[in-house]
């Protein structure tokens, strides 16, 4: 698949441009132009880059990315990663505040329903968006 085609799907999908966030959403950092080994992570790492090329992944899906309000410099632990990522041909693509919000697959809603527990209402506004879930909770119920 090509890469600039997941990153449209991906930001079809989870409204990224329709979200406002000071993270940079989207795809971040390019590669050759060619997915074939997707790798998943919470927070965009050099240890999250150093497994995604060790397994050979050459697009990383991170949930918080690397600039948050300004850009800054490419120079020190932030060269360090970007050196990495272009060195393996990962192309990095960033959801943060549209991967919390996203009603079905939102990480919140995910772990919510994997708890079995019913969701009664959203909370935690950001911009407009609604990055929690509020749930009814009855520790008298057996948990499975």
């Amino acid at each position: 698949m090509k890469t600039r085609e997941l990153a449209r799907y991906l930001d079809e999908i989870l409204k990224i441009k329709e979200i406002e966030d000071k993270s940079l959403n989207g795809l971040v950092v390019d590669n050759k132009g060619e997915v074939n080994k997707i790798a998943l992570a919470v927070d965009a790492s050099l240890d999250a880059f150093k497994e995604a090329g060790r397994i050979g992944a050459d697009f990383l899906f991170v949930h918080h990315g690397l600039w948050w309000g300004k850009p800054f410099p490419i120079s020190g632990w932030t060269y360090e990663r970007m050196r990495l990522l272009l060195d393996k041909n990962i192309a990095l693509y960033v959801a943060h505040l549209p991967l919390d919000s996203h009603p079905e697959l939102g990480n919140n809603v995910q772990a919510i329903g994997s708890l079995n527990w019913p969701i009664k209402g959203d909370f935690g506004e950001d911009n407009g968006s609604f990055f929690g879930k509020e749930i009814f909770f009855d520790p008298c119920r057996k948990l499975e």
